[in-house]
């Protein structure tokens, strides 16, 4: 099952990050954030349909199996850990986070472009469209927002990249490991 190797990767990167005596390779940092997306875009939105809803043809054969009310568990148990993951973050650490995630997957970031917003008069009003969306509460963020929260972010952890993974890394470690190891503990 993808998402239970997602989850384990997660805190895979989550424990090396965390770890003070432990290097920081660039890969790992991006990755550590592209799993975080992961966990806001895919696996929430999975869990909260319900476990009835999200399993599959072969998932669902697994109701008659005596671990049944096991597996409901585990999925309440890791709806509980994704909520934990998403409320320990401030909103501005919700942006960085899908932030560097956009700027870890693309080469080119030619999805912040300028944008004819309206026409007043004769005049022509911009304005620079962002991918960012703020996922702790929906909807598109402007640029300024963007630059604004990633700002705070960076400033608050001295301006070092590595400082702000390592930080999201432990704050997010204890919730982390509690979808992983209910994410193994499901069918699949």
């Amino acid at each position: 099952m993808a998402a239970r190797r997602w989850a384990a990767s997660l805190y895979l990167y989550a424990l090396r990050l965390a770890d003070p005596n432990d290097a920081l390779p660039d890969e790992e940092i991006n990755m550590f954030y592209i799993r975080l997306h992961g966990v806001f875009a895919e696996l929430m939105p999975h869990l909260a349909g319900g476990f009835f809803a999200n399993l599959t043809e072969a998932e669902a054969l697994t109701l008659t199996d005596p671990n049944a009310p096991q597996y409901r568990a585990a999925h309440v148990s890791a709806t509980e850990a994704a909520k934990a993951i998403h409320s320990s973050l401030t909103r501005d650490e919700h942006i960085y986070a899908e932030w560097r995630r956009h700027a870890d997957c693309h080469v080119f970031q030619n999805a912040f472009t300028v944008q004819l917003q309206g026409k007043i008069g004769r005049t022509r009003t911009l304005k620079v469209r962002s991918p960012i969306k703020a996922l702790s509460e929906g909807g598109e963020i402007e640029i300024e927002e963007l630059n604004a929260a990633t700002s705070r972010v960076l400033a608050a952890h001295g301006n070092d990249d590595n400082a702000v993974a390592r930080a999201l890394a432990t704050k997010l470690k204890p919730a982390v490991e509690q979808l992983a190891t209910a994410w193994e503990r499901l069918p699949g």
